[in-house]
């Protein structure tokens, strides 16, 4: 080896050494940068939206002296997808953001999101539910961890309109069938006007009582719209219910003032208007109690859900360390055990569902509902399908049908509904 050879071989070798010390210095300081809303994701009030977030960030700090996390407090959730389009058009320096479900089937469509398939291991796969694991799935590959859910798993009932009534408060596993007489008996005209002003539901959409007879009006891909016969039967009780109310819009005000006897609910909406104060400053008109959704028979997987999820920017320059964060959100039981406690959704971790803690929290909470019906809802939730034009198609369905249900045409429609959305679709 000539003396150049041996120069160059010294020159290589130090450099080399000298990069290793920069990369694996563990005092080099390093800055992950998150996107986070401020706010709950299910449509509550919540005032402690960052608590849960920053106890994570507390302890990952404190196993990664070197790590500072830092994230933009105070944009609203409404806010936020314009906020977060700006950042990554602009290319600035998220390493790890939240992630709407609105916005999930877009940003996995265009790449915004790093593929996490190579990044999660078989255990954190084993201690999830697979079907909430599944909410942050795109084409096969996870590109975003939910580390908070809320199913919607609840039917409210306003127990004094059902006495008033004399109509027997049905129990769990209640059909639809049962719904729909049920809400036939409550509708009416009270005050003699001519006009209903005793209603049966309010928000128990068309799209729900699909969800409740276990049919969705997409393909299980999402590629296309087939109304079948049993899709066409779902949405004539839809209908049906619709035209109880001659055309009237139930509102939310209807409801809160004690004038409707079913409202669906979230484990969110659940657990924020059960316990007092919530309770007597929303609905202290009536007594209400809560029952599971009606549906076709026990098995139907009839219940969505809605997550909070973390994804990584592929830009980050911090992959792996911005990986090891929001695994952590996800799959650390300890910090999972308080997703109950400080948030408004429920842990997405099997064991921590079950565990006697999850069990006190809901009977601190006056909450009728158990560890089990939670356990068994989230192994039974329905999957909405991925694709990137699926809430366009799902708005103008839901636009399409609403105005076939006040024109009274749906079975005439139903066929031209299907062409125009298979259009979209393509």
């Amino acid at each position: 080896m000539t003396k150049l050879q041996k120069g160059l071989t010294i020159l290589s070798c130090a450099c080399i050494s000298l990069l290793l010390l920069f990369y694996r210095n563990p005092k080099k300081p390093i800055t992950l940068h998150l996107g986070l809303y401020v706010g709950s994701s299910f449509d509550v009030y919540d005032d402690n939206s960052y608590a849960y977030v920053d106890k994570a960030i507390e302890l990952f700090e404190e196993k990664h002296p070197n790590v500072t996390i830092k994230y933009e407090s105070g944009i609203r959730k409404s806010d936020y997808s314009s906020w977060l389009s700006k950042q990554l058009l602009e290319g600035n320096n998220l390493d790890a953001y939240m992630v709407l479900d609105s916005d999930f089937n877009v940003l996995s469509s265009i790449g915004a999101m790093e593929n996490l398939n190579d990044y999660i291991s078989d255990s954190l796969i084993e201690k999830m539910y697979p079907l909430v694991l599944k909410q942050g799935t795109y084409e096969n590959k996870l590109f975003a961890l939910p580390y908070e859910v809320s199913p919607m798993m609840m039917m409210c009932v306003n127990q004094d309109l059902l006495e008033k009534e004399e109509i027997e408060i049905p129990d769990d596993g209640w059909t639809m069938d049962e719904f729909y007489k049920i809400c036939e008996q409550i509708t009416k005209d009270i005050d003699g006007d001519g006009d209903v002003d005793q209603y049966g539901c309010y928000n128990f959409t068309w799209d729900k009582i699909l969800y409740c007879h276990g049919l969705s009006l997409f393909s299980e891909d999402g590629l296309s719209v087939n109304i079948t016969d049993e899709v066409k039967r779902a949405l004539k009780l839809a209908e049906k219910l619709d035209d109880l109310n001659r055309n009237y819009h139930v509102t939310s005000e209807d409801f809160d003032s004690g004038k409707v006897a079913f409202c669906p609910m979230s484990i969110a909406e659940y657990r924020t208007y059960q316990p007092y104060p919530y309770r007597v400053s929303n609905y202290s008109n009536f007594s209400w109690k809560c029952l599971t959704m009606p549906a076709t028979s026990a098995n139907t997987n009839n219940t969505t859900s809605v997550c909070s999820m973390m994804a990584i920017h592929p830009g980050s320059q911090n992959k792996k360390l911005a990986y090891e964060f929001i695994a952590s959100l996800a799959g650390n039981e300890e910090l999972q055990s308080e997703v109950i406690k400080m948030g408004k959704g429920v842990s997405v971790l099997r064991d921590v569902i079950n565990a006697k803690d999850t069990q006190s929290v809901l009977q601190e909470e006056g909450l009728a509902i158990s560890s089990k019906q939670l356990d068994y809802v989230l192994d039974h939730l329905m999957e909405y399908p991925k694709i990137k034009k699926y809430n366009e198609a799902k708005d103008q369905a839901d636009y399409l049908i609403r105005k076939s249900f006040e024109s009274g045409s749906l079975d005439t429609d139903l066929e031209r509904i299907q062409k125009q959305l298979n259009t979209l679709l393509k």
